[in-house]
Protein backbone atom coordinates (compact mmCIF):
# COMPACT_ATOMS: atom_id res chain seq x y z
CA UNK A 1 0.00 0.00 0.00
CA UNK A 2 1.24 3.48 -0.87
CA UNK A 3 0.63 6.25 1.59
CA UNK A 4 0.46 9.79 0.31
CA UNK A 5 0.99 12.38 3.02
CA UNK A 6 -0.62 15.79 2.81
CA UNK A 7 0.60 19.16 3.99
CA UNK A 8 -1.43 22.27 4.61
CA UNK A 9 -0.44 25.26 2.48
CA UNK A 10 -2.46 28.47 2.40
CA UNK A 11 -5.37 26.72 4.10
CA UNK A 12 -5.51 23.83 1.60
CA UNK A 13 -4.29 20.28 1.96
CA UNK A 14 -1.97 19.37 -0.88
CA UNK A 15 -0.62 15.84 -1.45
CA UNK A 16 3.06 15.10 -1.13
CA UNK A 17 4.79 13.44 -4.07
CA UNK A 18 4.59 9.62 -3.71
CA UNK A 19 7.80 7.63 -3.33
CA UNK A 20 8.08 5.08 -6.14
CA UNK A 21 9.22 1.48 -6.11
CA UNK A 22 12.80 2.63 -6.84
CA UNK A 23 12.73 4.56 -3.53
CA UNK A 24 12.81 8.06 -5.09
CA UNK A 25 10.00 10.60 -5.36
CA UNK A 26 8.06 10.01 -8.57
CA UNK A 27 9.20 12.37 -11.30
CA UNK A 28 12.86 12.35 -10.16
CA UNK A 29 15.31 12.10 -13.08
CA UNK A 30 17.11 8.75 -12.71
CA UNK A 31 19.53 6.46 -14.51
CA UNK A 32 18.52 2.82 -14.12
CA UNK A 33 20.48 -0.30 -15.05
CA UNK A 34 19.37 -3.89 -15.20
CA UNK A 35 18.08 -6.66 -17.43
CA UNK A 36 14.86 -7.03 -19.38
CA UNK A 37 12.72 -9.60 -17.61
CA UNK A 38 10.58 -12.28 -19.22
CA UNK A 39 7.23 -10.91 -20.37
CA UNK A 40 4.40 -11.51 -17.92
CA UNK A 41 1.08 -12.42 -19.58
CA UNK A 42 -0.66 -10.12 -17.06
CA UNK A 43 1.27 -7.07 -18.36
CA UNK A 44 -0.20 -4.98 -21.17
CA UNK A 45 1.27 -5.61 -24.61
CA UNK A 46 2.92 -2.17 -24.89
CA UNK A 47 4.78 -2.60 -21.59
CA UNK A 48 7.91 -4.52 -20.72
CA UNK A 49 9.09 -5.75 -17.33
CA UNK A 50 12.62 -4.86 -16.29
CA UNK A 51 14.66 -6.05 -13.35
CA UNK A 52 16.43 -2.93 -12.10
CA UNK A 53 19.72 -3.65 -10.33
CA UNK A 54 21.24 -0.14 -10.10
CA UNK A 55 19.80 3.34 -9.69
CA UNK A 56 22.08 6.33 -10.35
CA UNK A 57 25.08 3.98 -10.24
CA UNK A 58 24.26 2.52 -6.81
CA UNK A 59 23.56 -1.20 -6.57
CA UNK A 60 20.21 -2.02 -4.98
CA UNK A 61 20.17 -4.46 -2.05
CA UNK A 62 17.42 -6.38 -3.91
CA UNK A 63 16.55 -5.99 -7.63
CA UNK A 64 13.24 -4.24 -8.31
CA UNK A 65 10.93 -5.31 -11.13
CA UNK A 66 9.18 -2.40 -12.80
CA UNK A 67 7.04 -1.88 -15.89
CA UNK A 68 8.49 0.22 -18.66
CA UNK A 69 6.13 1.81 -21.16
CA UNK A 70 6.93 1.85 -24.85
CA UNK A 71 10.34 0.15 -24.64
CA UNK A 72 10.55 -1.65 -27.96
CA UNK A 73 13.02 -3.72 -29.88
CA UNK A 74 15.04 -5.50 -27.23
CA UNK A 75 15.09 -9.09 -26.05
CA UNK A 76 14.75 -10.86 -22.70
CA UNK A 77 17.98 -11.03 -20.73
CA UNK A 78 19.53 -8.03 -22.51
CA UNK A 79 21.23 -5.55 -20.14
CA UNK A 80 20.00 -1.96 -20.35
CA UNK A 81 20.79 1.54 -19.11
CA UNK A 82 17.89 3.99 -19.30
CA UNK A 83 17.44 7.57 -18.21
CA UNK A 84 14.03 8.81 -17.22
CA UNK A 85 11.69 8.93 -14.25
CA UNK A 86 9.25 6.78 -12.33
CA UNK A 87 5.58 7.67 -12.62
CA UNK A 88 2.25 6.27 -11.43
CA UNK A 89 -1.33 5.90 -12.55
CA UNK A 90 -4.52 4.40 -11.25
CA UNK A 91 -5.72 1.34 -13.17
CA UNK A 92 -8.78 -0.85 -12.95
CA UNK A 93 -12.39 0.15 -12.41
CA UNK A 94 -12.87 2.93 -9.84
CA UNK A 95 -15.42 2.19 -7.10
CA UNK A 96 -17.50 5.15 -8.30
CA UNK A 97 -18.22 3.27 -11.55
CA UNK A 98 -19.90 0.45 -9.60
CA UNK A 99 -21.99 2.90 -7.56
CA UNK A 100 -23.00 4.84 -10.70
CA UNK A 101 -24.01 1.62 -12.48
CA UNK A 102 -26.10 0.50 -9.50
CA UNK A 103 -27.72 3.92 -9.26
CA UNK A 104 -28.59 3.74 -12.98
CA UNK A 105 -30.17 0.31 -12.45
CA UNK A 106 -27.41 -1.61 -14.25
CA UNK A 107 -27.11 -4.70 -12.06
CA UNK A 108 -25.00 -6.53 -14.68
CA UNK A 109 -22.07 -4.07 -14.60
CA UNK A 110 -18.85 -5.94 -13.80
CA UNK A 111 -16.13 -3.44 -14.75
CA UNK A 112 -12.65 -4.60 -15.67
CA UNK A 113 -10.87 -7.70 -14.43
CA UNK A 114 -8.18 -5.48 -12.92
CA UNK A 115 -8.60 -4.47 -9.27
CA UNK A 116 -8.53 -0.68 -8.78
CA UNK A 117 -4.99 0.15 -7.65
CA UNK A 118 -1.97 2.39 -8.01
CA UNK A 119 0.57 1.19 -10.60
CA UNK A 120 4.14 2.46 -10.84
CA UNK A 121 6.06 2.43 -14.13
CA UNK A 122 9.21 3.95 -15.62
CA UNK A 123 9.15 6.53 -18.40
CA UNK A 124 12.26 6.28 -20.60
CA UNK A 125 13.49 9.68 -21.80
CA UNK A 126 16.71 8.31 -23.32
CA UNK A 127 18.31 4.92 -23.96
CA UNK A 128 22.01 4.75 -23.05
CA UNK A 129 22.14 1.06 -23.97
CA UNK A 130 21.39 -1.21 -25.68
CA UNK A 131 22.00 0.85 -28.77
CA UNK A 132 19.43 0.22 -31.48
CA UNK A 133 20.59 -1.50 -34.65
CA UNK A 134 20.03 1.76 -36.55
CA UNK A 135 22.50 3.73 -34.37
Amino acid sequence: MVEIACRKIAGKYLPEIPIGTLNYPTGTYLTIEGIKAKQDPMVMANQDLCRVERVNGSKLSQPVTIKIDEAKGWSNGVPFVFKGYEMFRMIGTPPAEYFAAREAGNKDFIGTQIIWHLEFYFVVTSVVSPKSESS
